[in-house]
């Protein structure tokens, strides 16, 4: 959902009844393929809506990621897990063509670091992606 005023912010509503943000259209889209499921709602309404105790986090499996003000390279896993991994590593599982999600320093916090994949080997793609399927299994929103 998002309101009448176009562009950003999206959010995403939980079955909780709040509004999580998807601090960024490069987040949107890693869950979502286009815009056609967003509703938009008045100014007012949105307002009235609690924020969620987390923003969306990128979806597992799906991007190599780097932060603002931070050279390293992270993979996620669900619920916002990084680790961190090398240029080789992310080469490795994402290919030579291989691109990262540029996320502003501001929403570092919300992520949580676990440890580092040395190896192309410590971090299944296709096993991330699974454990993911949707957002409210990722976040338990």
């Amino acid at each position: 959902m998002k309101s009448p005023y176009g562009g950003y912010p999206v959010y995403y509503y939980t079955s909780t009844g709040k509004k999580a943000l998807f601090p960024n259209e490069l987040t949107y889209k890693t869950w979502y393929s286009d815009f056609n499921g967003v509703k938009v709602i008045s100014q007012i309404e949105l307002e009235a809506i609690p924020l969620a105790d987390k923003n969306i986090t990128v979806r597992p499996g799906n991007s190599v990621i780097r932060f603002e003000l931070d050279r390293t390279l992270y993979v996620v896993e669900k619920g916002g897990s990084i680790r961190a991994i090398t240029d080789a590593v992310a080469r490795e599982l994402y290919g030579a063509t291989m691109w990262y999600l540029y996320i502003e320093a501001a929403f570092r916090a919300n992520y949580t670091t676990g440890m580092p994949a040395t190896t192309a080997a410590l971090y299944n793609r296709t096993a991330a992606l699974n454990a993911s399927p949707s957002i409210a299994v990722d976040a338990g929103l």
